[in-house]
């Protein structure tokens, strides 16, 4: 088990998260990775009714969305985060073998959120296009 103590994101061409960018980071979900599956189920048997579907893996993965959490100044520019192209995002992890993360992204949504007498937030998701290099 890995216990978090923090963790970087950069951004190929601009500033990254940070103070520059929208806010502080607050909390961080690295993307997911799934892949698809196939019914190969066949009820045309003659000698045998099957009891159960059967599925092959998709030779084709996907990696989901890097969501983050910031602390949101509302005076910045969203619109022009929101038309940025691609970028190569950097997501360092803070333990002893500080691993690494590299993969190409962009933004997808961004969700501010101010409640009465409580820090404004947003909370930034980030579309992977792209295979996930990790290294430690």
């Amino acid at each position: 088990m890995h216990v978090s103590t923090g963790i970087t994101i950069a951004f190929g061409t601009t500033t990254g998260f940070g103070t520059s960018f929208l806010g502080e980071v607050l909390d961080v979900t690295p993307p997911s990775i799934s892949r698809g599956s196939v019914d190969v189920s066949y009820s045309g048997l003659a000698t045998a009714t099957p009891k159960a579907k059967e599925f092959l893996p998709t030779k084709l993965y996907e990696w989901g969305e890097l969501s983050v959490t910031v602390g949101f100044d509302p005076s910045y520019d969203v619109e022009a985060i929101m038309e940025a192209a691609v970028e190569t995002i950097t997501l360092t992890f803070a333990d002893s073998g500080a691993a690494t993360w590299i993969f190409d992204g962009f933004v997808t949504n961004i969700e501010p959120e101010a409640p009465l007498e409580d820090k404004a937030t947003a909370t930034v998701t980030i579309k992977v296009t792209s295979d996930v290099v990790i290294s430690t």
